[in-house]
């Protein structure tokens, strides 16, 4: 009789944070502080001394202060306005200032809840999040490329989410001498394929702005398992028609929310601005500055966020041979109304090359994908091997799964399971196509060139399961919509008559 051994295969997650986006919020203390300081001569003079800090943690909807102080040494007149000011008027060999606050922030998803066209025309007060700056900065092989990206695009969303996510699986994280000394501008980037965090945003930002969609940089504090700390860190802000500026951390692959360790300090047009100004009016002194340190600390962990999404992950065969290519498929849904971005990450299997999927889903929609894993080929013949399969994603959700490796198994080369999986993507296509009846009508008469078209379609759900947020499109025009079972409605389109 042959022996059953469990073999578990456990794949590191490829992520930068630790486990923050599980939390619906957390509280935190931040202390920011820096010291600048004189060489004085016997005929030094002061008449004043002002140092501006910008980066100041403020309240918006994920975010909010629930303590702020700000402190200076010598003491010292404090306002704050656009950052805190501190301002001496006394001379003296050094300087102290000090801002210190407590921050509860939320992890806050953004409600998105129907398509909004793209391209879209903005008022002129979003000119400045638009054009080219000097670390972001837009060149004609920036926009070809965004534009070969987002090529017949039409949903806002899906068009800055096909550019985040283009950015992310192109451009390396490399925190090398070049990236780390000073910011590198995007068409560097773009030329270089690598940078770190404020790069990556960087090219992120020139390419939304090159094809008309307004954008800023955020300057802020994140954990990151690195060191198993806080540090400093930059992300986007993307701006949705009639909804607001929606955060977009391409390094962490957080679209639409962020993971409750993001402290946003400051954003701006442009990656390259100060985070704190100095100003003086003396006679024979030399200032002398220190780099801000920032100091950040978990005070509390608030409650476990409720799952986003239902997950399922099943085997293309539950027996299969040493060495096999095996399937495995993963279905997802989103329980929420409104889009919704995620991750999903294989945490056990077999051997696979990147065990991470970011996708975009639309209100109530459900999705499959598929990894091709490599089944170990050196297993002992005398045993049959039980292997647990499990996924995750960014939130609360898992599944689990087993699947045998046994030397009589079915053998599954690479060519047929990169088959099997484009012929189950195929056949989901079908069967989609086959529960709907449509049908268009419009008046029989000729149209003059550029004439418009008025034409009227019917839908009906003709399957067993009610349809959501279906795309009906014709030509340019589309509308999104739900379904129920064997439910008919009505879309009006409008054409423009084309010259043959």
């Amino acid at each position: 009789m042959k022996k059953l051994v469990i073999l578990l295969i456990l794949i590191a997650p490829l992520v930068y944070g630790e486990n923050f986006d599980e939390y619906e919020d957390i509280i935190t203390e931040l202390s920011i502080n820096s010291r600048l300081y004189f060489d004085l001569m016997p005929d030094s003079k002061l008449d004043s001394l002002s140092v501006n800090l910008k980066l100041v943690p403020l309240d918006d909807e994920r975010q909010e202060v629930l303590a702020l102080e700000a402190d200076a040494i010598p003491e010292a007149e404090i306002t704050m306005e656009e950052g805190v000011i501190y301002m001496w008027k006394t001379l003296n060999n050094n300087y102290e200032y000090k801002l210190n606050s407590k921050l509860k922030t939320r992890n806050k998803l953004s409600e998105i809840k129907s398509k909004i066209k793209f391209p879209y025309e903005f008022n002129p007060e979003f000119d400045k999040y638009l054009k080219s700056t000097e670390f972001i900065d837009i060149t004609p092989e920036i926009t070809d490329k965004a534009n070969e990206i987002i090529k017949d695009e039409r949903d806002y969303y899906f068009t800055v989410y096909k550019i985040a996510e283009w950015v992310r699986g192109n451009i390396d994280y490399d925190l090398n001498t070049l990236t780390a000394k000073a910011v590198k501008k995007s068409s560097w980037v773009l030329e270089n394929k690598q940078g770190v965090c404020d790069e990556i945003t960087n090219l992120f930002i020139s390419m939304l702005r090159s094809v008309g969609i307004p954008a800023r940089f955020v300057t802020g504090r994140v954990y990151t398992n690195v060191d198993k700390n806080w540090g400093n860190h930059g992300w986007a802000e993307v701006y949705f028609p009639e909804i607001g500026w929606i955060p977009f951390d391409v390094t962490f692959g957080q679209y639409g929310y962020l993971d409750v360790s993001h402290i946003k300090l400051a954003d701006s047009t442009d990656s390259g601005e100060s985070s704190v100004d100095y100003q003086w009016r003396s006679n024979n002194l030399n200032v002398k500055t220190e780099p801000l340190s920032l100091e950040t600390k978990l005070i509390s962990k608030g409650k476990n966020i409720n799952e986003k999404v239902k997950l399922q992950i099943e085997p293309y065969k539950s027996k299969v041979k040493f060495g096999s290519y095996l399937p495995i498929k993963i279905t997802i849904e989103n329980l929420q109304d409104s889009y919704f971005s995620d991750s999903i990450v294989l945490l056990k299997g077999p051997e696979i090359k990147d065990n991470v999927k970011t996708l975009l889903l639309k209100s109530r929609e459900i999705k499959t994908v598929y990894w091709i894993a490599k089944v170990p080929d050196n297993l002992d013949e005398n045993y049959v091997y039980t292997s647990i399969l499990e996924v995750k994603d960014s939130f609360a959700s898992k599944n689990r799964n087993e699947v045998f490796y046994i030397k009589d198994g079915e053998y599954i080369s690479l060519e047929e399971a990169e088959k099997l999986t484009d012929i189950e993507n195929e056949r989901e296509e079908k069967e989609l196509f086959s529960k709907i009846e449509f049908s268009c009508d419009y008046e029989d008469k000729e149209y003059n060139s550029n004439e418009n078209i008025k034409i009227k379609c019917k839908i009906k759900n003709v399957g067993e399961n009610d349809l959501k947020n279906l795309n009906i499109c014709l030509d340019n025009e589309c509308f999104s919509d739900n379904l129920n079972i064997n439910e008919e409605k009505e879309f009006d389109f409008e054409i423009r008559a084309k010259e043959i």
